[in-house]
């Protein structure tokens, strides 16, 4: 039986921001070092999940506040956008020492986002969203694709599983290369999911 989660601290006075220990011209700069920083510093923010809350409130710009760069936003924005939302007070419990052990186990022993995902299970009684895991991940700094290339190939699932979510990013004039990346597969295989949805939808 897993130990209880403590509860994401909810202080009754605000409190300081551990980024204003950081030059905050850092934080606007899209760059591995910068981002090495915030990661390490937003991870222990008690304003954590107000500072991507506030984030998600308007179209993301460059910096890497929230420990998180622009295209990581951007996915988490859109994804809400199309309906994934990503519980911000979880995935930051998931990062409690003793989750993010089971998390960072299960992103060794697990090949695809979905798989990671399952193998958390729940948290605090309550299931977990894939957006929750993604949003941990990033927090973490692990890499795990959303897409499994099984037997039918990365374009049928972008089609037949993620197609919501790649037209939430294309309608917003994301490249398809950043796509891909978000989704873990070859740009090719955007280009060819595009098609066979749309040869599914004609077929439904």
């Amino acid at each position: 039986m897993s130990r209880p989660l403590q509860s994401v601290p909810r202080p009754s006075s605000t409190p300081t921001p551990t980024c204003s220990r950081v030059d905050p011209e850092l934080g606007h700069q899209a760059s591995a070092t910068a981002l090495r920083v915030f990661r390490g510093v937003c991870r222990s923010c008690p304003l954590l999940i107000t500072c991507v809350d506030r984030d998600l409130s308007s179209k993301p710009d460059t910096s890497v506040l929230g420990g998180l760069t622009d295209t990581e936003r951007a996915a988490l924005f859109y994804a809400e956008q199309a309906g994934e939302r990503a519980d911000r007070a979880q995935a930051a419990a998931l990062l409690e020492p003793w989750w993010a052990g089971k998390l960072r186990y299960a992103a060794k022993t697990c090949p695809t986002l979905d798989e990671v995902t399952t193998a958390i299970g729940r948290v605090d009684h309550r299931p977990v969203s894939r957006g929750t895991i993604r949003l941990a991940l990033w927090w973490s700094g692990i890499e795990v694709p959303m897409v499994p290339h099984g037997a039918r190939g990365p374009a049928h699932v972008v089609a037949t599983r993620h197609h919501g979510f790649v037209s939430a990013l294309t309608a917003a004039h994301t490249p398809d290369t950043t796509i891909a990346d978000l989704l873990g597969v070859h740009v090719v295989s955007i280009r060819r999911a595009r098609a066979l949805a749309m040869e599914l939808a004609g077929a439904a």
